[in-house]
């Protein structure tokens, strides 16, 4: 695709792009992305975070006051939203705007999927720790064909949800999404 925004900035176009991906099942919309991505001043970390922190936050405000079926969908799209804000901060891993934003997209995430029927939360033991993620469980009865989804370190197990977790799950798939060590 052309680059319509961040014409020198590849990477930031690239997340802008992974965001605009995640409107089909609900984890963005066209137009908050783009307002969103207006608002950054490319090569800007900070001013990616502020933006994009911004627009979760606003959301997850709107959200938590919404009718049950508006508040679970602006939750999901604040969750993305927040783990937007802070994906560029990974360079200085002490920076508590990640830790802040991690959990607050996880929150609203969580208490979005808490109203989609058959998805859990889980933890799966490894090594001295759990693994954190979401169990989809398909509708029906007797056995059903599994999928097992994870990202890498620039991604999360709550993402999954937008781009396979749901779709697998709604077409008779068990889906398992977890977020890998490290």
């Amino acid at each position: 695709m052309k680059q319509l925004m961040f014409h020198d900035d590849p990477p930031f176009w690239f997340e802008t792009l992974r965001n605009l991906g995640l409107a089909a099942y609900g984890g963005s919309d066209v137009g908050e992305v783009i307002a969103t991505a207006s608002r950054v001043t490319p090569g800007d970390y900070d001013s990616w975070h502020d933006a994009w922190l911004s627009t979760a936050e606003r959301l997850e405000a709107e959200a938590r006051g919404s009718h049950p079926v508006s508040a679970r969908d602006g939750l999901l799209r604040a969750s993305s939203y927040y783990r937007a804000a802070e994906f560029f901060l990974h360079g200085h891993p002490e920076d508590p705007r990640i830790d802040h934003a991690y959990e607050r997209g996880v929150s609203c995430f969580r208490d979005a999927v808490a109203h989609f029927p058959g998805v859990t939360p889980v933890e799966i033991p490894y090594e001295d720790t759990v693994l954190h993620g979401y169990f989809y469980r398909a509708t029906g009865e007797g056995p059903r064909p599994a999928v097992v989804m994870h990202n890498g370190f620039d991604g999360a197990a709550e993402e999954l949800h937008f781009s396979g977790a749901l779709g697998g799950q709604e077409r008779g798939y068990h889906v398992l999404t977890f977020d890998g060590p490290g």
